[in-house]
């Protein structure tokens, strides 16, 4: 009796514990969603409370039959105003990204795909379009927003510091589920970069070598003389009617906005120690003034003017233009510089009768590095009297900041 006891007791036993794995067994599910791989979540801006262009890419492991969806659920703190199709894009193909776009419409069609976009749970549902669906292992690109404030895409706004978990799902066209699938996201303060830059201005006058002083000034070039240097033109003895021209370079470079103006006056006409004056000429018969440009060809019109060259930018062209190009420009045209074939010239302002009065001889409406020969030009008419003659220029060179 014993034995028969024991016998029914074990079996009694094993019946027990297989009713317990069938009722653990059916607490089971017997179907679950695949997870989605290589999601990735990329912002345009990581900043707090700042708009962001969210592009979430993911692999899908299923399918995703017609008419069935995309759902990327953003997690509480982001802001997701209210939105239509022209919000959201998606691409779907083989490539990782893919650039294969289905295109929005208000309504899913033949040919388009359609968003519903839901603010108060930051929910982008898209439903695909008609006609075709993800294939198993095709990569999927959601685009949400463009990232600029105010350009007629709505953008969600970050939250607050930290690391988010942002839900990507996959479902069929009875919103049954396929896949599912997270990407992390991190909103970290941005780092402010601080520099500043001096203001610089730089203003050189150099001499400029015979062999690079335009020939066209016309006359005999005194620019290699001995006594010739940045500091001093030196004409040395003149011959009457006949022209003696020397080169100088005025360099300037500067970082001001809005550029700079240099203007030049003579202290007053080349005199000798007893005030005899030279006069500064008018050119051909009163073709040029110290405002003016006029030709100067005739060695029977005595005086002392210049004409100017640029080298490196528009220094001289741009002295009454109305901006750097050259627009409106009238005395430094191209055709009217130094080194053209019939160069014109200006007489100097002079400070001892004409100040505050000045000409400008070179200027930018911009940041500039400004080259520009000034070629000095003299000649004496036979009834001009003898002696040491001399003046100084003087040039004022202005950055506007």
């Amino acid at each position: 009796m014993p034995k028969i006891i024991k016998k029914y007791g074990k079996t009694a036993l094993v019946l027990a514990l297989i009713l317990v794995l069938v009722a653990i067994y059916g607490l089971i599910p017997l179907a679950r969603a695949a997870s989605l791989t290589k999601e990735r979540d990329t912002l345009s801006d990581s900043r707090p409370s700042t708009i962001a262009k969210h592009t979430v890419i993911f692999q899908a492991t299923t399918a995703v039959p017609l008419s069935g969806h995309v759902i990327v659920d953003l997690p509480d703190g982001f802001t997701t105003p209210a939105g239509d199709y022209t919000d959201v894009a998606i691409y779907f193909d083989a490539n990782d990204p893919p650039t294969t776009e289905c295109l929005m419409a208000a309504a899913c069609d033949g040919t388009h795909c359609c968003v519903t976009i839901t603010p108060a749970t930051d929910l982008i549902n898209i439903t695909l379009k008609s006609g075709a669906g993800i294939t198993a292992g095709h990569y999927v690109k959601v685009v949400i927003g463009d990232g600029v404030a105010a350009s007629g895409w709505e953008d969600i706004t970050n939250p607050t510091v930290g690391v988010y978990d942002v839900d990507i799902t996959t479902q069929n066209a009875a919103a049954g589920g396929l896949d599912t699938g997270k990407a992390k996201v991190a909103i970290v303060a941005g780092v402010e970069v601080t520099a500043t830059v001096a203001e610089t201005l730089s203003f050189t006058i150099t001499n400029v070598a015979a062999a690079s002083c335009p020939e066209t000034i016309g006359g005999t070039d005194k620019s290699d003389d001995a006594s010739h240097d940045a500091d001093t033109v030196s004409f040395g003895t003149l011959t009457p009617e006949t022209f003696y021209f020397s080169c100088q370079s005025l360099a300037i470079v500067t970082n001001a906005p809005t550029g700079y103006t240099c203007t030049v006056q003579e202290t007053d006409q080349l005199k000798t120690a007893g005030a005899t004056e030279f006069p500064d000429g008018d050119c051909n018969n009163g073709t040029c003034t110290e405002t003016g440009v006029g030709l100067w060809t005739t060695t029977t019109e005595g005086g002392f003017g210049y004409c100017m060259d640029d080298v490196t930018g528009n220094g001289a062209l741009t002295t009454d233009a109305s901006d750097d190009a050259g627009t409106g420009a009238t005395d430094w045209l191209v055709a009217n510089q130094c080194d053209d074939a019939t160069p014109n010239f200006k007489i100097f302002a002079e400070k001892a009768i004409d100040s505050p009065d000045t000409e400008a001889v070179m200027k930018s409406y911009t940041p500039a590095s400004d080259t520009t020969y000034m070629g000095y030009k003299i000649n004496a008419l036979y009834a001009q009297a003898a002696g040491d003659y001399s003046t100084t220029t003087i040039f004022v060179a202005t950055p506007t900041y």
